[in-house]
């Protein structure tokens, strides 16, 4: 038997292999080029996941006392009642806007009356991180968020004056609430980065 075995993988050994060329999609993203715009946004998303630990233990040392009960589910955020999940960022043509996507777990038993306020209070820990205080630059000329938009090293001297200003006029920060049993939205939030105003929807039980 372990020759029959050692003839037959001789056997493979000696066939041609056969050479997989790529495919039309491939060859497609292949010749496509990473922009200045499509680097950004990633560097923006890569920059608030290093923050998602500080949002979530924000949030639960505002709002421990509310929490109502502990999630049985460990596996969302241990045994803290709050989690919080990566945020997302993409560019809506639609609309011209970047939007920093964000979403909170919280128990099913959560005091309904703090949920909304706790949605908009991670969209200003969002404008924080980018270096916005009600509504204004702490300090610089531009968000931590459009300073992602830039070569590293040099700079093109063909590049529109102040686009990193205009960048931040864009950005839109949305966050959603779900129920951690239910995994139901139960409310949204959003508001613009230059701004200290929030709009909150909240989910009719």
């Amino acid at each position: 038997m372990r020759f029959v075995i050692v003839s037959v993988f001789t056997l493979m050994l000696a066939a041609p292999q056969a050479r997989a060329e790529p495919g039309p999609v491939v060859r497609y993203l292949q010749s496509e080029p990473a922009s200045l715009f499509d680097v950004g946004q990633d560097r923006v998303a890569d920059h608030l996941r290093l923050e998602r630990d500080w949002f979530e233990q924000s949030l639960l040392r505002e709002y421990r006392q509310f929490i109502g009960t502990e999630f049985k589910d460990d596996s969302l955020t241990g045994t803290t009642g709050i989690g919080v999940g990566a945020a997302i960022v993409e560019y809506d043509a639609s609309e011209n806007r970047i939007s920093i996507s964000s979403r909170i777990y919280v128990t099913d038993y959560m005091d309904p009356k703090r949920i909304g306020p706790m949605c908009a209070k991670l969209v200003d820990y969002i404008r924080e991180v980018g270096g916005v205080i009600y509504g204004k630059l702490r300090d610089g000329k531009y968000s931590a968020y459009a300073a992602r938009f830039a070569h590293l090293g040099y700079e093109n001297k063909q590049q529109p004056k102040d686009y990193r200003q205009r960048l931040d006029r864009i950005f839109q920060i949305k966050v959603t609430v779900y129920g951690s049993e239910s995994f139901r939205p139960v409310a949204w939030c959003e508001g613009m980065l230059l701004s200290d105003e929030v709009t909150i929807v909240e989910r009719n039980k």
